[in-house]
Order: structure tokens, then sequence, then C-alpha cells
């Protein structure tokens, strides 16, 4: 038996790490850790220059210089690079959720980049072959959802396999 487990970085998203973890355990099931990276939460990064300037200004009678900082900003990290970096902070933030909640075990990390994260969700569970998805809802009423979008109610909708949603509230139940 393989599930994939999407999670974000919220609390929430580990509900559904936490409400597996037992299962997986004593079953033995395979486990696919899967974060989807939306592009915008990929920038570059700039490094400010330090030197300033003095300046005269055209319009000054007095000839005084005055202090004028002029930041000559260096890209410090690319877009790419700044992706590549990314990635390797969400694998090792998989790969510490998986010793936490699933112990001696060999399981799957996946960190996928897409603007449509339920069909990507969907996607990866087809390509890992999965048999059913799990992942949190962060349990937003009707005007949430219309606002903001849920991802967990496009996933439950299109997926062609079952979907095991935990609440917001898992933690405080048990």
């Amino acid at each position: 038996m393989r599930v994939l487990v999407a999670i974000d970085r919220s609390d929430i998203g580990e509900s559904a790490l936490a409400a597996l973890s037992e299962w997986v355990q004593s079953s033995g099931a395979d486990v696919c850790l899967l974060h989807v990276v939306h592009p915008r939460e990929v920038h570059e990064t700039a490094q400010a220059s330090k030197y300033a300037h003095a300046l005269t200004p055209a319009a000054s009678y007095t000839g005084q210089m005055l202090p004028f900082s002029a930041r000559s900003d260096k890209l410090a990290e690319n877009r790419s690079q700044a992706l590549a970096r990314l990635r390797e902070e969400r694998r090792d933030f998989l790969r510490e959720r998986v010793r936490e909640h699933f112990p001696g075990g060999e399981h799957t990390t996946i960190v996928e980049m897409s603007e449509d994260i339920p069909h990507t969700i969907i996607e990866m569970a087809a390509q890992v072959q999965a048999d059913f998805i799990a992942m949190a809802t962060h349990g937003r009423g009707p005007l949430g959802q219309a606002l903001l979008g849920s991802v967990a109610e496009r996933v439950v909708r299109e997926a062609p396999v079952p979907v095991l949603l935990v609440g917001p509230h898992m933690r405080e139940a048990a």
C-alpha cells in the first residue's frame, strides 16, 4: 500500500502526518511525502553595497557636497539559485518530518514547483501509483473557500483515488 501525503509547512499540514504515523508503522505502508512550492515563494536576493557617494546637486548655489547613498545592489542569488536552495531546504524539511513521524522506514520525499497545487498533487499521486492521498485541510468555511480557494476541496473532487482529509483540530482531539 502506498500513500501520498501532501503537506505544507504549517502546523495544520503536519497534522496529517501525526494522524497517519501509527497506521503507517503498523501496516508497513510506503509513504511518499510531497511539498508543492508556488513560484511566488521564490525570489532572488540582493546584496547591498556599503559604498556611499558624495554628490553636488546641479541646483546647489552653495556648492556644498551632500551625502548621497547610491545603492548598487548586486545579486547575491539569482532566481534559479534561489529555486535550488529552496528545493534543498524543503527536501530537508520533508526528510525531518519522515524521521519524526515514520522512523525506521525508507520513504520518498518530493518537492515540486507549480502554480496549480491541486493538479500537481493529483498528478504526483498517479505518478507514484498511490493508493490514496492524505492531506490536511485548514477547515475554512464557504466564505474563506470562495475568497482563498481550497486545495483540499479540489483534490477531493478531482482525484482518481480516495482522499483522507485531516481537519485542523485533529491534534486537540487526540
